[in-house]
């Protein structure tokens, strides 16, 4: 159980960290 727990959330900041890098999420952010 931990370990899925911690894999969720591997795969949760490893998302997160792609959104942050990526170009057309921050012009979306931008705009709002």
């Amino acid at each position: 159980m931990s370990r899925y727990q911690h894999t969720k959330g591997q795969i949760k900041d490893n998302a997160i960290e792609a959104l942050l890098h990526d170009p057309l999420f921050r012009q979306r952010v931008g705009e709002e």
